[in-house]
């Protein structure tokens, strides 16, 4: 693994595999929204029939994968990124972004200096939370 200036300065501390965390957040991914897509299928049966709470339950299910595939299409940018060796660099500035962040959203394309300044052109950045995902956003 390549010891990077921020590795030098932390004691030579090699980083996190970095590959490894987005390969594996996209494998949870992918099991989610085949998992969602099962339950889309059963859903008919399960709620019999009332077409209100069917159109409810099947709408909760595409949002949810529509948020599910976002992130995915995230994840597979970043691991691009890191193909390319543009991976850690922020997108905005250029400037490295931290490892305390890179561990807590591998996926992210800001710094969050960048992501936090925002403008009006914001577009959401999904962030884990146990098991279910909130928005923040990146510029």
């Amino acid at each position: 693994m390549r010891i990077t200036r921020l590795a030098a300065k932390q004691g030579s501390r090699p980083l996190p595999n970095y590959r490894k965390l987005l390969l594996e957040k996209k494998a949870e991914l992918e099991r989610e929204f085949g998992t969602n897509f099962h339950r889309l299928a059963e859903i008919d049966q399960e709620v019999g029939d009332d077409p209100e709470q069917l159109l409810q339950e099947e709408s909760i299910t595409v949002r949810l994968n529509r948020v599910l595939y976002d992130q995915l299409r995230q994840v597979d940018a970043a691991l691009q990124r890191l193909q390319f060796g543009e991976y850690g660099r922020c997108a905005s500035c250029g400037d490295p972004i931290a490892e305390k962040r890179l561990l807590a959203v591998p996926w992210t394309r800001n710094c969050l200096f960048c992501q936090e300044k925002g403008s009006s052109s914001r577009i959401p950045e999904e962030i884990d939370v146990g098991r279910g995902v909130k928005h923040a956003y990146r510029s």
